[in-house]
């Protein structure tokens, strides 16, 4: 947390640190963590936005304006953590997949292990592009698993951007286009990298679609899941 903005908004209100956290419940020593370079849990980060009438972006230095706005990445996460924790803990990381494990997912999706694996490459081109058929449904359920894991490290992410940009060619052979994907339900900043490479810097970026926007896309637009992933109707 960025502790200078934390002091402002305590000032900004007339009240000290001490103040604060004595209000919120918190111990005193936290103050000394924080202004060493230390994070609050997710829980009491929430709690001193809340009680500095601030965006966490802000207290996270993400912002530079205390304001709330629409585009607020960590006020809408952390939010979203706190209001579903069963499913926040039931997620879980996926590191570095070997090429091994890569293979049957690659062929799966009709594409070249060195394309899951390099997310500068923005172009998707099928390894046969006539295929109308998939040998092997059973691992659809593995692509499910890799998108529904939280990336542990860039590797395991690259599959997960790359995994998105065949989706989007996909969505492409049916006329599903960029502008079809304008959903307030939908970060519009992660669609933008994934069509672009381009971010930001903010962290929702630079990363694939999750379960979770599969899920309403697939309902939103009428597609299987394994139409996503194959191309195959």
């Amino acid at each position: 947390m960025n502790y200078d903005a934390f002091k402002e908004r305590c000032d900004a209100k007339n009240l000290t640190p001490t103040a604060v956290v004595k209000e919120l419940g918190i111990s005193k020593a936290n103050i000394t963590n924080w202004r060493n370079g230390g994070n609050p849990s997710v829980e009491v980060l929430v709690k001193l936005a809340d009680k500095l009438d601030c965006s966490v972006d802000y207290l996270l230095d993400v912002q530079k304006t205390p304001q709330r706005t629409s585009d607020m990445f960590w006020d809408k996460a952390l939010k979203g953590m706190l209001s579903t924790p069963a499913r926040t803990f039931s997620l879980r990381s996926g590191t570095r997949l070997s090429d091994a494990e890569l293979s049957p997912i690659a062929s799966y999706v009709n594409a070249e292990i060195s394309y899951l694996s390099n997310d500068d490459n923005l172009e998707f081109t099928p390894v046969a592009p006539d295929r109308d058929s998939v040998l092997d449904e059973n691992v659809l359920f593995d692509v499910l698993e890799i998108m529904d894991n939280c990336a542990a490290d860039g590797a395991y992410r690259s599959v997960q951007v790359q995994i998105s940009r065949i989706i989007i060619s996909n969505f492409a052979k049916i006329g599903i286009t960029r502008e079809d994907l304008q959903d307030e339900h939908l970060d519009q900043k992660k669609i933008d990298y994934i069509y672009s490479g381009k971010s930001m810097g903010i962290l929702s970026q630079g990363y694939g679609f999750n379960f979770s926007d599969l899920t309403y896309l697939r309902k939103k637009l009428k597609v299987s899941f394994s139409f996503m992933f194959t191309g195959i109707k």
